[in-house]
């Protein structure tokens, strides 16, 4: 497959549109900044990372806090 060949994914197109609607909180950039301002913490290996990020609104809030908890566990 080279560059110019485009796959065609459903689930990405419904995933950009939602990200698309978003709205952003007024600290983002802020917080965004300060985040990347600083030099990242050295980290020894090994080691296992993980980054998990959830869209919830206020009724499915503590449901997925408590999912993404079990996760942790």
């Amino acid at each position: 497959m080279n560059e110019r060949t485009e796959i065609k994914n459903p689930e990405r197109s419904r995933h950009s549109t939602l990200i698309n609607r978003l709205e952003t909180h007024p600290l983002r950039n802020l917080l965004h900044e300060e985040v990347h301002a600083r030099p990242p913490p050295l980290l020894s290996t090994p080691i296992s990372v993980s980054h998990v990020v959830f869209l919830a609104d206020e009724r499915g809030l503590d449901e997925s806090f408590e999912h993404v908890a079990s996760l942790a566990r």
